[in-house]
């Protein structure tokens, strides 16, 4: 369908820099995060704004205001290059904590009891992801990629053991297109497996997916996100135009990606909300908009425990069949990180040496400097917090 919609728009909004894995102990796989974020504040830095994380702390072995400090000094020496030739306008500043009365200032909608303080590091929140989409497609078809979208792959075109192309409908005319290649990369999101099967590739694999679920309600935002226990796991409080994304629940094992929210899940969430943030007085009159979006996971274990932690990037000559690649990634932050490691097996599997390609900016953001390109077009900030250059 849409460019940009589906699971992209269906989200917080933000760009991790890779505190939970860290808090996992996963030190390589911080660095990945703090090194995607960062290329994605290099291709669109228009499209990114510096975005505080304030989650509380209290007397608790590990949620304390000294464990919490401490654990973010080594996370801003982990991303001590985290502003590595960016804009100015993007720089993320260091990590802190702060005691009881500036912690409830800055999250007054957290639970008093029990509160000893504060940490607040700094993301970013990609405040139109689809827009995010539309500049990376701008720049891949003025480098001479093609583009469709509202044309839905039915099934590989394959011979014997080898995948040559795929057979195609455009669901607005009913015309169907072949189109051939030497490599079809799968990258169908929830569908990847249906697509498989419909083809005869039988792969090894258990991975579904876990319905995830944020809820846009009707309460002023804040100028930053903030964090509050709910069953022992934080949900946040996102800052979003006029209004405030909480989230994010995780909902169990399923196969189908036609599953859809029900009112049960929808009302188990707004509970955790308003045990996570009992000052915000949030009801179902609250909710404006319901995002659900599919997550990569694993049967068994919790529903949140059962997510992915690495991308399936799966060489189906492993299953008996040649020319094809299924890509199904974990993480919006790391896509590209993703999407870069696609690219190298598709190389090798072409017999083309593979080169990573510099990050540069994408189409709208050939600008020498956020700030000075805003006081030159002044009035225009919300257009060019959209469409960068192109806004004219």
């Amino acid at each position: 369908r849409d460019f940009g919609g589906a699971t992209s728009f269906n989200s917080l909004k933000t760009v991790h820099g890779g505190i939970r894995p860290l808090q996992h102990g996963a030190i390589a796989e911080a660095r990945e995060f703090v090194r995607e974020r960062r290329a994605i504040a290099t291709m669109a830095p228009h499209l990114v704004r510096v975005m505080p994380f304030v989650v509380p702390t209290a007397r608790h072995p590990i949620r304390n205001r000294l464990a919490m400090r401490l654990f973010l000094l080594a996370y801003d020496a982990i991303s001590r290059d985290r502003n590595e030739d960016l804009d100015p306008a993007v720089r993320l500043p260091g990590s802190y904590t702060v005691g009881r009365r500036r912690a409830t200032e800055l999250n007054p909608f957290v639970d008093r009891k029990g509160l000893t303080g504060a940490a607040v590091w700094h993301d970013y929140q990609l405040h139109s992801p689809e827009r995010f989409a539309i500049a990376l497609l701008r720049t891949i078809t003025d480098r001479g990629a093609v583009a469709a979208n509202y044309v839905e792959v039915r099934h590989l075109l394959r011979k014997d053991d080898r995948v040559f192309g795929v057979h195609a409908v455009d669901t607005l005319t009913g015309s169907t297109i072949d189109v051939r290649g030497r490599l079809v990369i799968n990258a169908a999101g929830p569908w990847t497996w249906q697509l498989l099967a419909a083809s005869g590739v039988t792969a090894e694999t258990t991975a579904g997916f876990s319905l995830a679920m944020n809820l846009v309600v009707d309460r002023a935002p804040l100028p930053h996100a903030t964090g509050g226990l709910s069953r022992g796991r934080f949900l946040f409080l996102v800052p979003w135009r006029d209004r405030s994304i909480l989230g994010t629940s995780h909902e169990g094992f399923i196969q189908d990606p036609r599953c859809t929210a029900t009112r049960a899940q929808i009302e188990g969430l707004l509970r955790d909300g308003a045990e996570a943030f009992p000052g915000a007085n949030l009801t179902a009159g609250s909710i404006r908009l319901v995002h659900r979006g599919l997550l990569p996971a694993r049967p068994g274990g919790s529903a949140h425990g059962a997510l992915l932690k690495r991308s399936i990037i799966r060489d189906h000559r492993a299953d008996g069949v040649s020319g094809l690649i299924s890509v199904v990634g974990v993480r919006y932050t790391t896509a590209g990180a993703t999407a870069q490691q696609a690219a190298r097996l598709a190389c090798d599997l072409l017999g083309r040496p593979a080169q990573d390609p510099p990050i540069e900016p994408l189409a709208g953001a050939a600008f020498a400097g956020l700030t000075r390109f805003c006081q030159q077009h002044p009035g225009r900030e919300r257009l060019i917090a959209r469409y960068g250059t192109l806004f004219t």
